[in-house]
């Protein structure tokens, strides 16, 4: 994700995906705290999310930073993911 990607004046993340195009995501309130904190971080002012490079695959990178954390993996992933953020909203 490039800082182009993110809309902060809109409040809104870009996402350019090969399988849907393009579209827009809203930035949660309970997350944008943890994007200007990555983006605060950032030295080079290009990533706001680390070590992801558009052709990487997400669950890939997400396995990886599960299990740095000391967390259990669980299964399906990404469905799981989308499935507990629309039960939060």
């Amino acid at each position: 994700m490039f800082s182009s990607d993110i809309q902060w004046n809109n409040v809104r993340i870009r996402i350019d995906s090969p399988k849907s195009g393009l579209r827009c995501c809203p930035i949660f309130p309970d997350v944008k705290p943890l994007l200007d904190m990555a983006w605060d971080d950032d030295d080079r002012g290009e990533l706001c999310v680390k070590d992801y490079r558009g052709s990487d695959n997400v669950s890939t990178l997400l396995l990886k930073i599960i299990a740095k954390a000391g967390l259990p993996r669980w299964p399906k992933l990404n469905i799981n993911l989308r499935s507990t953020r629309r039960t939060e909203l």
